[in-house]
């Protein structure tokens, strides 16, 4: 996960304006580089990782070498049990494809718990140049790994009303899809 937040940052920082939130809450964050990377470029924005403890520890720290923790926390938790609520938007960035759609589902739903009915939920993912068609030998690792799957913007989309949400709109940016989802 350290590799993929360094990779997708400026892609995730670029594909959105997260100007428009207060609060961002990423899911499984792990050691904060990602959300370090959007609250730099958005002054305002308060954020969240949420993680194993491990994982909090290192966030942590970052958040205080990147000067961020005034605005910035990590908490432990679970995404599979209650999720805190209070942040406008829940990041789930590099999640999804490590489940099974039953799981996946279950993951949106805390999230959509969490956010309450204003708040919406992102879906970060990386996906073939159309957008639609899978990076197959990622598919094969998530398999393999953990026994998910990627998923195009069109499986996501079902993925997302089987889940009670609708996609608010999706954001490319290069091979990185961001998927804005609300009740």
């Amino acid at each position: 996960m350290a590799s993929y937040s360094s990779l997708a940052a400026d892609a995730l920082v670029s594909a959105h304006d997260w100007g428009t939130l207060t609060h961002l809450m990423d899911m499984g964050g792990g050691n904060g580089r990602l959300l370090s990377a959007i609250l730099t470029e958005y002054p305002h924005l308060r954020g969240t990782v949420l993680d194993q403890s491990e994982a909090v520890e290192e966030a942590t720290a970052r958040f205080t070498e990147d000067g961020l923790s005034d605005r910035a926390s990590a908490v432990v938790g679970d995404f599979f049990d209650e999720l805190p609520s209070g942040a406008d938007a829940y990041l789930l960035s590099a999640i999804l494809h490590d489940w099974d759609d039953a799981s996946a589902q279950r993951i949106l739903r805390r999230c959509t718990q969490a956010a309450g009915p204003v708040g919406s939920v992102f879906v970060a993912e990386w996906v073939g140049p159309d957008m639609e068609s899978l990076i197959t030998d990622m598919d094969l690792r998530m398999l393999a790994y953990h026994g998910g799957r990627e998923r195009g913007v069109p499986e996501l989309a079902e993925l997302a009303k089987s889940s009670g949400l609708r996609v608010i709109s999706t954001y490319s940016a290069g091979a990185l899809l961001v998927m804005q989802l609300a009740h």
